[in-house]
């Protein structure tokens, strides 16, 4: 990719590789942002309202379990920071991701040593604490119907940074269930969200509110706000910079916790 080049050019390459409105987003969308380095979304030191939640978490919905007992599981988790610092507090992370080339740059970018018998679709670190599949999330789950089995049946922490909104929304209700499904008893699910005037952007990411969340998690589980605010920063971009091309000038940040009712 040419130094330099700007999103507005990154954009137009784009074109033809589908919406999230328009329920046409595919894995060779994502694999097409990798391959012209226009991964946006990446935040070098992670999302840090999210880890202020996790603090919390920690000392209320998860007080007195060990580090090692917690288990988290990261859709669509690109090559988060956020991943390597809950794998450094001592936790086991296990990712899924479309494409290869983010996991392998995880493993690389964090020094983190890989087990050279990782059996596909999965890419393991020797100590076996990070376990990251490739491939369709959809296609990975906790059923004897699933195409790919998870390393685990069930998750202490689901963390949602930038998937449930970037998604096809033809496939809100189907991928809700499947965190549903994946959650513990006792278990926490932190998803992050953006509140914005689309303009007309179709995607991704798209708004999502608390309404949406209700509606595709209300009956199932309890929807709390730990943390919300102006989105100022985006992956080190000013958001009205970064978002500028498409008149977007306002987003609003939130950070929910959702936990099954019963618990």
């Amino acid at each position: 990719m040419p130094v330099g080049m700007s999103d507005e050019n990154r954009d137009h390459l784009l074109v033809g590789f589908g919406s999230a409105v328009d329920n046409t987003l595919h894995q060779n969308y994502w694999q097409k942002r990798y391959d012209i380095d226009y991964i946006s979304w990446h935040q070098p030191a992670g999302n840090e309202r999210m880890q202020n939640v996790l603090e919390r978490v920690l000392t209320e919905e998860l007080a007195g379990k060990k580090p090692e007992d917690i288990k988290v599981l990261v859709p669509l988790c690109g090559k988060s920071k956020d991943n390597y610092r809950m794998y450094r507090r001592g936790f086991t992370v296990v990712g899924v991701d479309w494409t290869r080339k983010p996991v392998e740059d995880f493993f690389s970018e964090n020094s983190i040593e890989t087990d050279p018998n990782s059996a596909s679709p999965y890419v393991r670190s020797k100590d076996g604490r990070v376990i990251i599949g490739v491939g369709d999330w959809f296609t990975f789950g906790n059923s004897s119907e699933s195409e790919n089995q998870l390393p685990f049946d069930k998750y202490d922490i689901i963390w949602d940074r930038g998937c449930f909104d970037s998604i096809n929304v033809n496939l809100r209700e189907k991928y809700a269930a499947k965190i549903v499904s994946l959650l513990s008893p006792g278990g926490v699910y932190i998803l992050d969200s953006k509140v914005f005037d689309t303009k007309g952007y179709k995607g991704p990411p798209l708004p999502l509110s608390e309404a949406d969340i209700q509606k595709y998690y209300g009956a199932d589980l309890s929807v709390e706000t730990r943390e919300r605010g102006q989105w100022v920063h985006h992956c080190g971009h000013d958001v009205t910079s970064h978002w500028k091309g498409r008149d977007i000038t306002d987003m609003e940040q939130f950070v929910y916790v959702l936990k099954h009712k019963k618990d």
